[in-house]
């Protein structure tokens, strides 16, 4: 799978966390955070490096394939009580800029397209202030 906008995280926990953390608080992007592993969650990171790439530079992957050690760094996000209770459980989420949860993709919900998730990073740009 060849990716330009996604980041990987790492499997040792401690260097997921400190990734995922660096992503989240110190870069200036919005991120798509995609969770899980296998083949059908590949391609969706596949698909979400397109749409990263079609939209602002500001647009970024990453992925957790494990993502049962970052619970704590989920919790302490920001965002609508709806929108975070669902994030134990979801295929992945996406974050403005300001570190707030603007849109999850529930675990019930179909693999993504590439419409759910450009809905998904619009989400975050338009939280943003970004225009496109």
């Amino acid at each position: 799978m060849h990716t330009t906008k996604t980041t990987i995280l790492p499997e040792d926990p401690a260097a997921a966390r400190a990734e995922f953390d660096h992503w989240v608080h110190h870069e200036p992007v919005v991120l798509l955070v995609l969770l899980g592993s296998g083949a059908a969650v590949e391609a969706t990171v596949a698909d979400a490096d397109k749409v990263a790439n079609m939209l602002s530079d500001l647009a970024h992957v990453l992925w957790a394939r494990n993502p049962a050690p970052l619970k704590a760094q989920f919790s302490s996000l920001a965002g609508k009580p709806t929108l975070l209770r669902q994030l134990s459980s979801c295929q992945g989420f996406a974050l403005s800029l300001t570190d707030t949860v603007v849109d999850v993709i529930r675990a019930n919900e179909a693999a993504p397209d590439l419409v759910r998730l450009l809905e998904a990073f619009t989400r975050a740009l338009d939280d943003a202030g970004v225009e496109e």
